[in-house]
């Protein structure tokens, strides 16, 4: 009995581990997607140079916004093998890209349809825009997005994630209404999770009153552009992804005819794309 030779992308994924080819094709994308918008050669003037200098040393709490370590605190690490903040940010990319891959390919099932998510993704904001703006902490904040939507049913790595998110930047915290949704979809239940809800956030405020930062909870209150106005925006965006959520933009299967659904989960995901850009840049 003659046994077919496997597709190249089988077979990358034989020799591959997942998260290996995930890496791979996150790399190979993010290289074609030069091609469109180059990537800077320094630090985005403001925050970016911010951010760069806090890589110096993190764990000093100095700036104007210490509270976001996650992203310095990336960048010494890779320091210590050489690379700078420049190149942490490229990578930050990169993996964002990798992270849309391995989830898309495990919720559709094919490494053809992760690859045409990942790339969707690749052509819009969510990394097009913070190629020119290098070193910002924007990536990891994407990225846990992602990572929030997989880890959804179980609560205490949800959690984590929403905590490790907050480290990059606070704007998580405005979508606590889409955590909680997100949660109760997934086996959750309001009270509970409103419960897990305060406790991470009673740990963020208690690690925030240990810092001095520019950006307090009074620069959102005090500033009329944050609040209240920003808050409609914010809601109507939030709005937005649930009704994306329950059209029939859904992953696409091999029962599909035509095709249709895999351009359904191309839409979907550039929708996604451009609401966590254009939400990020709203909480600056």
């Amino acid at each position: 009995m003659t046994v077919a030779a496997p597709r190249p992308a089988r077979a990358l994924e034989t020799f591959w581990s997942p998260w290996q080819t995930a890496l791979l094709v996150g790399g190979g994308l993010l290289v074609v997607s030069e091609l469109l918008v180059p990537g800077a050669a320094g630090p985005f003037p403001g925050h970016g140079e911010r951010f760069a200098e806090m890589a110096q040393d993190p764990l000093c709490f100095e700036g104007p916004f210490p509270q976001r370590v996650l992203w310095p605190l990336g960048a010494w690490l890779f320091a210590q093998l050489g690379m700078s903040p420049l190149t942490f940010s490229h990578l930050c990319s990169g993996l964002l890209l990798a992270v849309v891959f391995w989830f898309a390919r495990r919720r559709t099932g094919t490494f053809g349809d992760g690859l045409l998510v990942a790339a969707a993704v690749a052509t819009s904001g969510a990394v097009l825009v913070y190629k020119p703006m290098a070193c910002m902490s924007d990536s990891l904040s994407l990225l846990s997005l992602v990572l929030l939507v997989h880890f959804a049913g179980r609560a205490a790595w949800f959690w984590l994630l929403v905590f490790l998110s907050a480290l990059a930047h606070e704007l998580i915290f405005f979508f606590w209404p889409w955590l909680l949704y997100l949660r109760c979809r997934n086996g959750g239940r309001w009270t509970r999770d409103g419960l897990w809800l305060a406790l991470t956030l009673g740990c963020y405020l208690a690690f925030r009153s240990q810092v001095t930062a520019s950006y307090g909870t009074s620069y959102y209150l005090e500033n009329a552009f944050w609040f209240p106005w920003c808050m409609p925006a914010m809601w109507a965006l939030w709005a937005f992804v649930v009704l994306v959520e329950f059209t029939r933009c859904s992953w696409w299967s091999p029962g599909d005819s035509g095709g249709t659904g895999r351009s359904h989960a191309v839409t979907r995901w550039a929708v996604a794309g451009g609401r966590c850009s254009t939400s990020a840049a709203c909480c600056r």
